[in-house]
Protein backbone atom coordinates (compact mmCIF):
# COMPACT_ATOMS: atom_id res chain seq x y z
CA UNK A 1 0.00 0.00 0.00
CA UNK A 2 1.25 3.79 -0.38
CA UNK A 3 1.04 6.56 -2.33
CA UNK A 4 1.83 7.17 -6.34
CA UNK A 5 5.12 9.08 -7.00
CA UNK A 6 4.70 11.24 -9.65
CA UNK A 7 7.63 10.95 -11.99
CA UNK A 8 8.72 12.64 -15.81
CA UNK A 9 8.48 9.87 -18.66
CA UNK A 10 11.97 9.82 -18.82
CA UNK A 11 12.31 8.80 -15.37
CA UNK A 12 9.73 5.90 -15.77
CA UNK A 13 11.15 4.79 -18.63
CA UNK A 14 14.45 4.17 -17.54
CA UNK A 15 12.72 2.14 -14.79
CA UNK A 16 10.97 -0.13 -17.06
CA UNK A 17 14.42 -0.69 -18.91
CA UNK A 18 15.34 -1.98 -15.90
CA UNK A 19 12.56 -4.27 -14.91
CA UNK A 20 12.54 -5.92 -18.55
CA UNK A 21 16.16 -6.77 -17.79
CA UNK A 22 15.60 -7.91 -14.05
CA UNK A 23 15.86 -11.77 -12.55
CA UNK A 24 13.17 -13.49 -10.71
CA UNK A 25 14.83 -13.04 -6.83
CA UNK A 26 13.23 -11.14 -4.51
CA UNK A 27 14.77 -7.58 -4.74
CA UNK A 28 13.59 -8.18 -8.37
CA UNK A 29 10.40 -8.99 -7.82
CA UNK A 30 10.11 -5.80 -4.70
CA UNK A 31 11.09 -3.33 -7.59
CA UNK A 32 8.80 -4.55 -10.06
CA UNK A 33 5.75 -4.06 -7.18
CA UNK A 34 6.97 -0.43 -6.54
CA UNK A 35 6.99 0.15 -10.19
CA UNK A 36 2.91 -0.10 -9.99
CA UNK A 37 3.64 3.46 -7.39
CA UNK A 38 4.66 5.48 -9.87
CA UNK A 39 2.48 7.74 -12.89
CA UNK A 40 3.34 10.33 -14.92
CA UNK A 41 3.16 14.19 -13.51
CA UNK A 42 0.50 14.72 -15.56
CA UNK A 43 -1.75 12.68 -13.36
CA UNK A 44 -0.18 14.03 -10.13
CA UNK A 45 -3.62 15.79 -9.84
CA UNK A 46 -5.32 12.97 -9.18
CA UNK A 47 -3.33 12.26 -5.87
CA UNK A 48 -3.75 8.46 -5.97
CA UNK A 49 -2.84 5.88 -3.35
CA UNK A 50 -2.51 2.17 -4.31
CA UNK A 51 -2.83 -1.57 -2.80
CA UNK A 52 -1.26 -3.81 -4.85
CA UNK A 53 -2.08 -7.78 -3.75
CA UNK A 54 0.78 -10.40 -4.44
CA UNK A 55 -0.48 -14.34 -4.41
CA UNK A 56 2.51 -16.09 -4.09
CA UNK A 57 -0.04 -19.32 -4.72
CA UNK A 58 -3.02 -19.69 -6.90
CA UNK A 59 -6.40 -19.05 -5.25
CA UNK A 60 -8.96 -21.76 -6.31
CA UNK A 61 -10.71 -21.00 -9.60
CA UNK A 62 -13.86 -18.76 -8.71
CA UNK A 63 -12.14 -17.83 -5.90
CA UNK A 64 -12.24 -13.82 -5.23
CA UNK A 65 -10.37 -11.58 -3.09
CA UNK A 66 -12.74 -9.45 -1.26
CA UNK A 67 -11.72 -6.20 1.12
CA UNK A 68 -14.20 -4.44 2.73
CA UNK A 69 -13.84 -0.97 2.51
CA UNK A 70 -15.83 2.54 3.77
CA UNK A 71 -16.15 4.22 0.27
CA UNK A 72 -17.08 7.37 2.47
CA UNK A 73 -13.64 7.59 4.33
CA UNK A 74 -11.77 6.26 0.63
CA UNK A 75 -12.99 8.51 -1.66
CA UNK A 76 -12.34 12.65 -1.07
CA UNK A 77 -14.03 14.31 -4.19
CA UNK A 78 -15.96 13.17 -7.24
CA UNK A 79 -14.95 15.35 -10.13
CA UNK A 80 -17.42 14.81 -13.41
CA UNK A 81 -16.11 14.51 -17.35
CA UNK A 82 -15.82 18.18 -17.54
CA UNK A 83 -18.00 17.60 -21.06
CA UNK A 84 -21.09 16.23 -19.04
CA UNK A 85 -24.62 17.72 -19.57
CA UNK A 86 -25.56 19.82 -16.20
CA UNK A 87 -28.30 17.80 -16.19
CA UNK A 88 -26.48 14.51 -15.55
CA UNK A 89 -24.09 16.79 -13.17
CA UNK A 90 -27.58 17.38 -11.61
CA UNK A 91 -28.71 14.17 -11.06
CA UNK A 92 -24.97 12.47 -10.53
CA UNK A 93 -24.92 15.43 -7.39
CA UNK A 94 -28.34 14.92 -6.29
CA UNK A 95 -27.79 10.81 -5.63
CA UNK A 96 -24.18 10.98 -4.40
CA UNK A 97 -25.25 13.89 -1.20
CA UNK A 98 -28.66 12.78 -1.04
CA UNK A 99 -29.23 9.20 -1.59
CA UNK A 100 -25.67 8.09 -0.48
CA UNK A 101 -24.85 11.20 1.96
CA UNK A 102 -21.56 11.66 0.47
CA UNK A 103 -20.29 14.17 2.40
CA UNK A 104 -17.12 15.69 0.21
CA UNK A 105 -17.32 17.80 -3.18
CA UNK A 106 -19.10 17.22 -6.00
CA UNK A 107 -18.81 18.81 -9.16
CA UNK A 108 -18.00 19.13 -12.87
CA UNK A 109 -14.24 19.02 -13.68
CA UNK A 110 -12.53 22.03 -15.06
CA UNK A 111 -9.73 20.92 -17.03
CA UNK A 112 -10.90 22.30 -20.38
CA UNK A 113 -11.72 25.61 -19.06
CA UNK A 114 -10.47 28.77 -20.20
CA UNK A 115 -7.51 30.45 -17.62
CA UNK A 116 -8.99 33.60 -16.60
CA UNK A 117 -6.80 36.15 -17.51
CA UNK A 118 -5.58 39.03 -15.21
CA UNK A 119 -6.02 42.37 -16.78
CA UNK A 120 -2.98 44.06 -15.43
CA UNK A 121 -2.50 46.54 -18.38
CA UNK A 122 -3.17 50.00 -17.01
CA UNK A 123 -3.32 53.20 -19.00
Amino acid sequence: MGEVQYKLASEIERMQRIHLTAGRNADDQDRAIKSLFVKRKAFRHESEYRVVVFAKRDRPSGKRLLIPVDPHSLILSVLMDPRAHEATVSVFKFFLEKRLKFSGPVAKSTLYDKPELEQSVRR
